[in-house]
């Protein structure tokens, strides 16, 4: 790594550094593919191994803290000491794309936030959060960027879910993307935002998100002066909440789009 910081965040790093090298090397493989919820909602075998991989290395060094994971493979526990896991965050950009996909981890001491780590396995970018000390990107220390407004602003949200973040929130899409510069869909929350606290992007909206999907990308983000918001929504036609997240590279813009929100 090329910064030095405390134990457990260099243990970390290297750990996921090994859990991408995994993957690279998953990739050059035949998958297994199943479906967990819906034909949108998929899991592979490299998810589930790589959450291993990453649950027993870190249980084996400090063995008394807990887990919260996407993919179960551990007792769930929000504990004193908690690493809150996405073992491939994009799973459907890892299967099709083979890229814009990252491993996402993040670790809370007595509920709250002590620091978050995207990797993007792909393009081998290690971005790192430090609740009060910053955010880094490959250990170098990520700059806020000056700020933007709507007009001037690039904006990630899936079309699809125009309907359900309408009826939600009374958010417009259409209306809101007229009045931004463009719009983009990627399909990683984590990664993207890690692209807001880079200046990639300057909005980005999501639904149905669970805690592992914006735990470790939440603390980059706002390290680089950007935050985000979440609504909860109890659906009563399955067990599960809807969740719309949204999020902005300031809180000035943030701000800004939650103003076009008419049932938040």
């Amino acid at each position: 790594m090329l910064k030095i910081f405390n134990e457990k965040i260099n243990f970390a790093m290297e750990t996921i550094y090994e859990a991408g090298e995994l993957i690279r090397k998953r990739l050059k493989n035949r998958m297994e593919i199943t479906v967990k919820t819906d034909f949108n909602d998929l899991v592979t075998n490299v998810d589930k191994e790589t959450e291993k991989f990453l649950v027993e290395k870190i249980n084996n060094k400090y063995p008394l803290d807990t887990f919260i994971t996407e993919e179960n493979t551990v007792a769930t526990n929000f504990g004193d000491k908690c690493w809150i896991i996405d073992p491939i965050d994009g799973t459907f950009n890892f299967i099709y794309e083979k890229k814009n996909f990252a491993i996402s981890a993040a670790y809370y001491e007595s509920n709250t936030p002590v620091f978050g780590i995207v990797y993007d396995v792909s393009d081998d970018n290690m971005y790192l959060g430090i609740k009060g000390g910053g955010a880094f990107l490959n250990g170098k220390k990520i700059i806020p960027s000056s700020p933007r407004t709507l007009e001037n602003s690039i904006i990630d949200v899936n079309l699809k879910r125009k309907k359900i973040i309408e009826k939600l929130i009374g958010l417009n899409i259409e209306k809101l993307c007229l009045h931004s510069l463009e719009h983009r869909h990627l399909g990683s929350a984590a990664l993207r935002l890690c692209h807001l606290a880079v200046n990639r992007i300057h909005i980005y909206i999501s639904v149905n998100l669970a805690l592992w999907d914006y735990a470790a990308g939440g603390i980059i983000l706002r390290e680089c002066g950007g935050d985000y918001h979440v609504e909860k929504f109890i659906n009563h036609k399955s067990p599960s909440s809807n969740t719309i997240l949204i999020a902005a590279q300031n809180n000035k813009l943030l701000e800004e789009v939650l103003n076009f929100c008419t049932n938040k």
